[in-house]
């Protein structure tokens, strides 16, 4: 049996498959819809660790997030981030699709899930992004 005794490094890829929107960190801020519940799951997670560190809706959309807290903190599976910590990913993979469910109603029901989060949706787009980071 060989022993490797040279640095090991570790890394990591990440991929996924969207269909929806994509839009940047400073256009969400702006949205109280999208921002204020994920403002209330920080507060509650927090809440178990550090409650004297808590900061206000105000500070934490100023100085707390990235794309990283978005989808921590998010709707769930709808959020996904990428390698660029400016942009999210909002939508739903297309493997999602229901047995019963045509493309047209899978379509629809993104947007209505999109447009639930008070994001304006016209048309959705297809989004396969995949990086190694390592």
């Amino acid at each position: 049996m060989k022993i490797k005794q040279d640095f090991i490094t570790n890394s990591s890829s990440s991929s996924f498959v969207l269909l929806g929107v994509c839009k940047s960190i400073s256009d969400l801020l702006e949205n109280d819809v999208f921002m204020k519940p994920i403002y209330d799951k920080y507060v509650v997670a927090w809440k178990k660790y550090e409650p004297k560190e808590i900061v206000s809706y105000e500070d934490f959309k100023s100085e707390c997030v990235d794309g990283y807290i978005l989808s921590d903190y998010s709707q769930g599976e709808l959020v996904q981030t990428g390698p660029d910590d400016a942009y999210v990913y909002i939508g739903r993979s297309p493997f999602e699709i229901k047995d019963d469910e045509t493309g047209l109603q899978f379509k629809e029901r993104v947007k209505t899930d999109i447009r639930a989060l008070g994001i304006t949706v016209d048309r959705l787009e297809e989004f396969c992004e995949g990086w190694y980071s390592g």
